[in-house]
């Protein structure tokens, strides 16, 4: 059973709580801080008004000096505000009204809040007090008593606490319903991936109606599966041509095998039967050299004896290997210009090699073959030209795939098995180039281009 918590749902319903979370304590942070300091602000207000009250009873009382009529008048001020308690403090720092609940030897200057006597935490403010007569009063102290702002902020901060849990709980629910929901494409597309097999490679996901976020997710997908299907189709060809190849040199060597064990034959009539066999083994041992050289390449294999190499005498090398054959079917070679190139020379000749043997087979009788050696850009080319049928665009593109052949109706000669312009093709590739194909005008070039 897969894990809730390592699904793409459940990461993202973690995160939208978490911050969901973050945004409600910052929010109650905020807004606790600010109560509290509203309440303050309030609390003060109030006490500075109320010590207004007290300083106008005391200027008043100064007049007749009657202490216990300036008592009466605070009583009276202050009968419905519990909350506040007014002491007045004379010369000596006795307490001459509002009872011994006032710690006088704690009043400090610049403080807000005091505890009493009996623990009550109390904000105070007080004031000094002059020419108060016979009244000999030194100071008026007011206090509130912030009981009743501190189960307030309580009470806030346990309904914001409570409300935020909720909120969480919601906050949960409600994301994982819709990040299942948002997700929902993921399943469906994972769902027609799950129809496509090698009999179906033809099928697409499906990108009509989805998230722009999914899209180019989908569309790399579909590209993945352009490449596979071609490279399947590739393979089911090659098999199928591979399987052509070696038909006919097999049947050949059963057959001839089978004829020469049918009866007791001569010595010389076994000689050339082995003979046969040993050539067409020899046929068979060049296509699986040349299939296992293809195989290595395509899977990426990189050339490791790069040199700085002239490659005009590497053409020259392979040209006088082909002195005979060209003699003997009266055809001529030109060499022309000149470059180089970091590159496997061995590879190099090879590639030259099959691409030169290609423009014999295609070159009618007294034809000229133009080898070229250019650069430009920092690319080497080797191009080989020769007269004959143009080749149309459509052929060009597939003259370097495998067992491929421009001309149907023509059968292939005994040494050849059509993998020379793929081998090409690959050793192009090998060293970070690509090769080409241009027919037109009765000319077809064909050669590699590779950074020099």
């Amino acid at each position: 059973m897969k894990s809730l918590f390592f699904s793409i749902t459940a990461t993202l319903t973690l995160w939208l709580v978490a911050v969901t979370a973050v945004t409600f304590l910052s929010a109650g942070v905020v807004i606790y801080w600010g109560v509290a300091y509203t309440l303050e602000q309030t609390a003060r207000e109030e006490l500075i008004g109320k010590l207004g009250i007290v300083q106008h009873f005391v200027d008043e009382a100064v007049q007749d000096g009657n202490l216990e009529t300036l008592r009466h008048h605070i009583d009276d001020v202050m009968t419905g505000h519990g909350e506040l308690t007014v002491w007045l403090l004379n010369e000596k720092d006795e307490v001459v009204h509002g009872g011994l609940g006032l710690p006088v030897g704690q009043l400090r200057e610049g403080d807000f809040e005091v505890r009493t006597v009996s623990g009550k935490k109390v904000a105070f403010t007080r004031k000094s007090l002059e020419n108060t007569g016979s009244l000999q009063l030194r100071m008026a102290v007011i206090a509130l008593d912030m009981a009743p702002r501190a189960r307030l902020l309580r009470a806030l901060l346990y309904l914001m606490l409570t409300a935020g849990s909720l909120a969480m709980l919601l906050t949960f629910t409600l994301s994982l319903q819709v990040t299942r929901h948002g997700l929902r494409p993921i399943g469906r597309l994972s769902r027609q991936a799950a129809t496509i097999a090698p009999n179906s490679l033809a099928l697409r996901l499906d990108i009509r109606g989805i998230a722009r976020e999914l899209e180019e997710l989908a569309q790399a997908f579909n590209g993945v599966l352009d490449r596979l299907e071609s490279a399947y189709q590739q393979v089911r060809s090659f098999n199928a041509d591979v399987a052509h190849e070696l038909r006919t040199p097999l049947a050949t060597l059963i057959s001839g095998t089978q004829l020469a064990l049918s009866a007791d034959r001569p010595l010389t009539h076994l000689r050339a039967t082995l003979e046969s066999n040993l050539e067409e083994l020899e046929g068979l041992k060049s296509l699986v050299n040349d299939m296992m050289f293809l195989a290595h390449a395509d899977h990426g294999t990189v050339v490791q004896d790069l040199v700085d190499a002239n490659l005009r005498p590497e053409v020259q090398k392979v040209c006088e290997f082909y002195d005979a054959l060209l003699e003997n079917s009266s055809l001529k070679v030109a060499i022309e210009g000149e470059t180089a190139a970091r590159c496997s020379p061995a590879l190099m000749r090879r590639a030259i090699s099959n691409l030169l043997s290609n423009a014999i087979k295609f070159t009618a009788s007294g034809g000229s073959i133009k080898l070229s050696l250019t650069e430009q850009g920092g690319i080497a080319e080797i191009a080989v030209a020769n007269p004959g049928t143009s080749i149309p665009v459509e052929m060009q593109e597939r003259m370097f795939d495998r067992f491929y052949q421009a001309d149907p109706a023509r059968v292939r000669s005994g040494d050849s098995h059509g993998l020379g312009l793929a081998i090409v093709s690959a050793i192009a590739k090998m060293h970070g180039g690509r090769a080409f194909c241009e027919s037109a005008d009765g000319m077809t070039c064909v050669g590699i281009r590779i950074p020099q």
